[in-house]
């Protein structure tokens, strides 16, 4: 018989627990273990929506067999996701507006501090908002704003003016000291595009420059079309003629492109009072600009000062505002801040669902062992962005990694969580070749919360990770890099079809999975698309 266990006993249980499952029959005979729907029946690995530059919630449901002897019961694993698919993409510079306000129809505000970014141009402007504001306090940035440059003396010039969306006749600004986060990309969306059904267009607020050409072009335009040249700031030729003609079109601009993220990466060090060093970061000139924090433990506990940014970088290096102490190692770097398009912390975003036989010296007033009964229960999964992660014996960072976003799963008892670790191509021991993201779920001891039994009806594995968080879908549309408010999405490209594959694999030296074909899956998207997509064969 299954029965569900009580919040007492998952309590008791979640320090010990955090891998997921989905069911079995008891049986004498070693049960097939894999995610291939041959060997049990409902299990795969899959994603759906599987559309380019779509949102794409990935599920990864698996058997393992529990038998003492043969047990294929992993402490620690890593879902290789396929090269297709991108987690929540893009960093921020949040800044603030100095003492003054900025009336309703301004198109032109000075920062407090602009070191860095000076060189900022056609990057998307968000102000923070403000909860509860004043009816006085209702002077926004209209969606789609984005920087067309930044002075040395800090004056932001913007596409287009603040606009007033409600309040009195007058004093309706944005307060001075307010918060904007602008981000790292020159991807960016207009509202005012003219198609006339040939290869021009234009837009009185796209600020076209000469780095525009090849940013990909989306909307009502052919598909896979380019900016092929730029002809003036309102003016540009595409690489394909448009389809129709049409005034006031939504297009978009850069949707392909792939920033570096907000991230943290755990083997920096201190090389000068200016510089930072870390190889896991992989710096590069998305970078420049972004805020860079967090703290290093060797020789002594050291946190790197406040309102230090990133210059230039060079390889491994970054060199910063400075008032860096030098030779500080076992450094925990984070490196700039979350976009508005990011989830928010805690947002529910994952769940993992367990079946299997809980030992009662774990989980007082479940049965006996003996009974090879299965227990089912539940955790959701909460976002949490660098910066913020959540520590602890079970939620360990692996060495030498970049994470974009760590996945908690709480109860009363305690936290485990997985690491989105973004991963370039040809990574040691990796399967998958390319460039990718690993979920990696560093320690997870559910071994010893497992009746050991040579008749065990083994363990069930389900983990659901949603395309998207409640934050995001709320956001309107327009705002920030486009194509960015999302976990988890299918690249932007050219082409509509693809090939590529998703692999499960146990870092558990007492573990191994195979043969590897039970724990990895080929998913091939055709062309013309497919409903009930799945990947592979069973």
């Amino acid at each position: 018989m299954h029965r569900l266990v009580t919040r007492s006993t998952v309590a008791l249980l979640a320090a010990l627990l955090a891998i997921p499952l989905v069911a079995a029959p008891a049986s004498a005979v070693p049960i097939a273990s894999g995610c291939k729907g041959t060997t049990t029946t409902g299990a795969g690995i899959s994603w759906y929506p599987a559309n380019r530059g779509a949102q794409s919630a990935l599920q990864v449901a698996c058997r393992f067999d529990g038998s003492t002897g043969t047990s294929m019961v992993s402490n620690s694993f890593t879902i290789h996701d396929a090269g297709v698919a991108q987690y929540h993409n893009g960093a921020a510079r949040t800044v603030t507006g100095n003492g003054s306000s900025i009336p309703a129809g301004a198109t032109t505000f000075t920062l407090a501090s602009c070191a860095g970014i000076t060189g900022y141009v056609n990057r998307p402007i968000t102000r923070i908002p403000v909860p509860n504001p004043p009816a006085a306090d209702t002077v926004q940035l209209p969606v789609r704003t984005f920087v067309k440059s930044i002075s040395a003396g800090c004056l932001v010039t913007l596409n287009q003016p603040t606009s007033a969306t409600a309040g009195p006749a007058a004093d309706i600004a944005i307060p001075g000291g307010t918060q904007f986060k602008i981000d790292n990309t020159i991807a960016r969306s207009v509202a005012d595009a003219v198609t006339n059904s040939t290869s021009t267009i234009t837009s009185a607020t796209a600020n076209f420059t000469a780095s525009d050409v090849g940013l990909s072009v989306s909307g009502a335009v052919t598909p896979g079309s380019t900016i092929a040249t730029v002809v003036s700031a309102t003016t540009a030729t595409l690489s394909s003629a448009t389809p129709t003609t049409v005034s006031a079109q939504v297009l978009y601009f850069g949707g392909s492109i792939v920033n570096t993220s907000t991230r943290q990466a755990n083997d920096g060090s201190t090389t000068s009072a200016a510089i930072i060093n870390s190889p896991a970061a992989k710096f590069k000139a998305d970078d420049v600009g972004l805020l860079i924090a967090g703290s290093c433990t060797t020789p002594a506990a050291y946190t790197i000062p406040s309102n230090v940014y990133i210059l230039s970088v060079s390889g491994s290096n970054a060199t910063t505002t400075g008032g860096l102490t030098t030779a500080k190692s076992g450094c925990s770097i984070i490196i700039g801040d979350p976009t508005v398009t990011a989830p928010a912390n805690s947002e529910m975003m994952a769940s993992q669902l367990v079946q299997m036989d809980l030992n009662p010296a774990f989980a007082p007033g479940v049965d006996s062992c003996a009974n090879d009964t299965l227990e089912s229960f539940a955790f959701p999964g909460q976002w949490m962005n660098p910066g913020s992660f959540v520590g602890g014996i079970f939620n360990t960072q692996p060495a030498a990694t970049k994470a974009v976003g760590q996945i908690v799963f709480r109860n009363a008892g305690g936290v485990s969580s997985a690491f989105v670790i973004e991963r370039g191509p040809l990574t040691g021991g990796d399967p998958n070749g390319g460039a990718h993201y690993d979920l990696v779920f560093p320690l997870l001891p559910i071994a010893f919360a497992l009746c050991a039994s040579a008749t065990s009806p083994g363990l069930g594995y389900s983990l659901q990770f949603y395309p998207t968080t409640l934050s995001q879908g709320a956001l309107p549309a327009g705002i920030g890099k486009p194509g960015s408010a999302q976990v988890r999405s299918i690249a932007l490209s050219t082409t509509t079809g693809y090939t590529d594959s998703v692999a499960l694999t146990s870092e558990d030296p007492a573990v191994a999975f195979t043969p590897s074909a039970d724990y990895s899956r080929l998913c091939i998207y055709t062309a013309g698309g497919a409903a009930n997509f799945q990947c592979g064969s069973g």
